[in-house]
């Protein structure tokens, strides 16, 4: 103000630097409604996936059923066989990814948290810096990063809820036949044939 400077003319911040020393007392209480408002839709597709995700992980992969794609039924009285082996490999991989892919989620999940908290304890500092022009990019830097965890929960639930739901079955495929009327049926594995606008 001294110095004259156009943007840092008292009549222009006081009023943002009394918003800011309002809701720098109320920062944890916003900060902390915007998590729960992101925990209530994760938490409605959390519970979808514990009412259906009983063993659609193994019914996803068909982990179940690779070892009798090579055609021989695995017996503890059946000598080695490279061909069940080779099914209890694919098996295993297929278990491995999995668990990465579930690790996967997990540790994006525990760094929320903790990124979180590290937020909310600065949360204070995204209404004053906001004040000045100079400071402003740094708020919306903090707005930025806390928008991003908080909608990663929901946004990577939901799609977890949507792979469960449409393959978690291990029959998405007489499910899509069933839909499609009789004239219309799959023809082998690698065939369909359609009769015009039949196809449903």
């Amino acid at each position: 103000t001294i110095l004259g400077l156009e943007e840092y003319e008292w009549k222009k911040n006081l009023v943002k630097l009394v918003f800011a020393a309002i809701f720098i007392n109320f920062s944890n209480l916003i900060a902390q409604l915007f998590i729960d408002v992101a925990h209530v839709f994760t938490m409605t597709f959390l519970n979808a996936i514990s009412a259906t995700a009983g063993g659609n992980l193994i019914n996803m992969f068909k982990l179940d059923q690779i070892t009798q794609m090579v055609g021989v039924t695995p017996d503890v009285n059946t000598e080695f066989n490279i061909e069940i082996f080779g099914g209890v490999l694919v098996a295993a991989l297929f278990a491995i990814l999995a668990a990465f892919a579930m690790g996967a989620y997990v540790y994006v999940m525990m760094a929320r948290v903790v990124a979180l908290w590290a937020l909310i304890i600065l949360s204070p500092l995204a209404y004053i810096l906001g004040v000045l022009p100079k400071t402003q990019s740094y708020a919306e830097r903090w707005w930025s990063e806390f928008s991003n965890y908080v909608i990663v929960a929901p946004i990577m639930v939901f799609f977890m809820w949507l792979s469960f739901a449409t393959l978690g079955t291990g029959n998405i495929l007489a499910s899509i036949e069933s839909e499609i009327p009789d004239g219309n049926k799959l023809k082998g594995d690698t065939s369909l044939q359609l009769q015009g606008s039949n196809f449903v």
